[in-house]
């Protein structure tokens, strides 16, 4: 039975503070089975939001063809899922991207305190999801400069052509088409 509170609906009630750790036993919903309702004023936590990039992750990559598998004893590592194809396993970081000028932004680099670091050597893909596009794309660690990088969805406004990452080049799954049609990212 679905229950209703400020015009947002659940499959069913979702546990008390004091059942939460209970969420995946019988009559509770997963944390999977239903999105935490967002509000006005109200944003997603940083744990949520890397959810969200990992769920659409190992989605786009499944769509794909791909065999993709999670962590299950180490959920703060610094792989967050694992993908399997003819060329073998691949370790995939997760990460949310912002959009900017054109382009969306993404952190290749942890900032665990005051420290940086890079996921070389550690990580063989940025599995990067863009919620503004509904879109994932996979990009090489190698590949990508150390703290930030920048996919571009339209051309600069400068003019640049040389040296540009476009995302069209890193789209997975069944939304990358649509994206590599795009007029302006011929």
């Amino acid at each position: 039975m679905a229950w209703k509170k400020s015009g947002v609906r659940f499959p069913s009630a979702p546990p008390s503070p004091e059942r939460a750790h209970h969420a995946d036993s019988p009559g509770y919903p997963s944390l999977l089975s239903y999105p935490r309702p967002t509000f006005v004023g109200m944003e997603m936590t940083p744990s949520e939001v890397g959810a969200r990039a990992e769920r659409a992750v190992a989605f786009a990559l499944a769509v794909a063809g791909k065999r993709v598998y999670l962590p299950l004893f180490a959920p703060h590592s610094r792989v967050d899922l694992v993908f399997e194809d003819s060329s073998g396993f691949h370790r995939v970081q997760c990460k949310t991207s912002r959009p900017r000028d054109g382009a969306i932004s993404f952190c290749t680099c942890s900032h665990t305190g005051n420290e940086r670091l890079g996921y070389v050597g550690e990580a063989d893909f940025f599995g990067v999801y863009s919620p503004q596009l509904d879109q994932v794309f996979l990009v090489p660690v190698d590949a990508v400069p150390e703290r930030e990088c920048h996919l571009r969805i339209s051309p600069a406004r400068n003019g640049q052509i040389k040296r540009v990452r476009w995302a069209r080049d890193y789209a997975v799954g069944a939304n990358a088409e649509p994206l590599r049609r795009l007029p302006f990212v011929a």
